[in-house]
């Protein structure tokens, strides 16, 4: 079927589109929300100015929709977009990587309902164990670029999830009540590389800024880099 997908250039919502795209479905736009509410219950917002350089590096066509982030109205934007991508295009389909968050998965469906459209949550009630040993097993690059929880302090701003990394988290999840895969905010990714990408993103400069038990890695510079074949 033809679809869209929800794209936030994080590791859920990356997934969630590879995994849709395994079915044989086709995707007609990556949707990137870019919400003026930095609390935003709905949507991810680190290294979101950068979304259009990742969906170049994927070469996959994207639409940016603009949100005021208002709290239980965060997604009246992205109805619009998507009853004129109903229509335009034909999709049938809205891809989304809620893994455990009934906030944001009962929303969504509820909104694809009254367009008409199909709701695929490959990661949906997946183990988020399981989910960061896939992104590893399928070679996805992912870098965390923002933390707000107990146990994530400064050094992991930039780091790379690795198996080692992985473990790590595992630990502080099970010792804080921090969910591994950051569904909550406790944490927030950047997929850098991956078998589908043509172009791989490289960080060029970059600034780690902390407020005391949180912060974020503010990329101020990238470039897509060709790939060896």
């Amino acid at each position: 079927m033809k679809i869209a997908s929800l794209f936030s250039g994080g590791k859920d919502s990356f997934l969630a589109l590879v995994k849709a795209l395994e079915q044989d479905n086709e995707l007609v736009s990556l949707i990137a929300i870019k919400s003026s509410n930095q609390e935003s219950f709905m949507w991810h917002l680190p290294a979101i100015e950068f979304i259009k350089e990742q969906a170049l590096a994927l070469e996959m066509p994207l639409i940016i929709v603009e949100s005021t982030g208002e709290k239980e109205n965060e997604l009246i934007e992205l109805k619009q977009t998507l009853v004129e991508l109903k229509k335009k295009n034909k999709i049938e389909g809205l891809v989304a990587g809620a893994i455990e968050s009934n906030y944001q998965k009962s929303r969504i469906e509820k909104m694809c309902q009254e367009v008409g459209l199909q709701l695929i949550s490959p990661l949906w009630h997946e183990k988020p164990e399981q989910i960061l040993r896939e992104l590893l097993e399928r070679k996805i690059k992912v870098l965390i670029v923002g933390v707000a929880a107990q146990g994530l302090e400064k050094n992991w701003l930039g780091k790379e999830l690795t198996s080692e990394s992985v473990n790590e988290l595992i630990v502080i999840g099970k010792k804080f009540g921090v969910h591994v895969c950051g569904e909550g905010g406790e944490f927030e990714s950047m997929v850098i590389d991956s078998k589908i990408h043509k172009k791989k993103i490289e960080i060029q400069e970059s600034k780690i800024i902390w407020n005391k038990t949180n912060g974020i890695l503010q990329i101020n510079k990238l470039k897509l880099v060709d790939k060896q074949k």
